[in-house]
Formats: structure tokens, sequence, C-alpha cells
């Protein structure tokens, strides 16, 4: 699989995180983690 790291990922007010998002391109990642530091780790599997 594939593990895509994107730092300081981050969402306005009111934004949440869409999988289906076009600016996630054609990935739908299985799991979404989110630390304090609003660092995304997309995991592909």
């Amino acid at each position: 699989g594939e593990v895509l790291l994107m730092e300081n990922t981050r969402f306005e007010p009111g934004e949440k995180m869409n999988l289906s998002s076009p600016r996630m391109g054609c990935a739908h990642p299985n799991m979404y983690i989110s630390d304090a530091f609003g660092t995304a780790l997309l995991l592909f599997v």
C-alpha cells in the first residue's frame, strides 16, 4: 500500500475532512488520523 503524509493540514472553521473532495483526487484512504498539531496521516492499503 501507499502512505501519504501531509504536514500542517488544517481546515477553516466549519470545514471538515471530505474524503470525496476533488482535492483528494482518486484516493480513498481507509484511515484518517489527525493530531493536535494538525498533521494528517492518510493510510492507503
